[in-house]
């Protein structure tokens, strides 16, 4: 709560503190908003590419105001992006695994340890590596572009086991093979880059 606290962007939904349920289990305390979750969306069938476009821009734009907050999100997917319903725009909530570090451009978390959800997590973070870098952000909002423009979970067929063993090698399907999709030689390039294995060899941020 400390970290996102910190946190004040119109694409991010605020956290206000820490506290506790009816159980005594620790739970953030956020600003209500009105809508559904992305996932909930994608449950129905796919977006249209310029509303999937735009919700995903809008989710880069809160991404990268928390990475230059030198914030990390680390569990991007569906169920933490929101789409309010006053406006159709898609906001980020749930930081909880989230890691800040206000010294370097690099976070470190512990090594061996896994944060997020395995298949929208980065290699690195599969990995179990001590350095993550916003570009590991990156990566899962290319996953999570890939499905909303699809409507299929990328590495679906594999379990998160497989996911965790580092079995995710092959490159994404063409999105040429996925019907017609307006833009797809574009869209198809920024996704090939945002899921490239090496974190060098993606977008640098959230913003490029």
């Amino acid at each position: 709560a400390r970290i996102t606290g910190r946190l004040q962007h119109p694409g991010i939904v605020p956290v206000y503190g820490l506290v506790h349920d009816s159980f005594g289990r620790p739970c953030y305390a956020m600003r209500f908003v009105e809508g559904e979750s992305l996932a909930d969306v994608l449950a129905h069938g796919r977006p249209s590419v310029a509303l999937s476009v735009r919700w995903i821009v809008q989710a880069l734009e809160g991404l990268q105001a928390a990475h230059e907050s030198h914030v990390l999100h680390r569990d991007l997917k569906p169920g933490n992006l929101f789409i309010r319903t006053r406006d159709n725009s898609c906001v980020l909530i749930d930081f909880g695994f989230c890691k800040g570090d206000s010294l370097d451009s690099h976070y470190t978390t512990t090594e061996g340890v896994f944060v997020g959800t395995p298949h929208y997590a980065s290699p690195e973070q599969t990995a179990r590596k001590k350095t993550l870098t916003p570009a590991s952000d990156v990566y899962a909002m290319g996953v999570i572009l890939y499905e909303c423009l699809t409507g299929v979970r990328l590495f679906g067929h594999l379990s998160t086991r497989e996911i965790l063993l580092g079995r995710r090698r092959e490159a994404p399907p063409s999105l040429l093979g996925c019907g017609y999709i307006p833009g797809s030689e574009r869209l198809e390039k920024t996704i090939t880059r945002a899921l490239a294995e090496d974190p060098e060899d993606r977008f640098h941020s959230a913003a490029e």
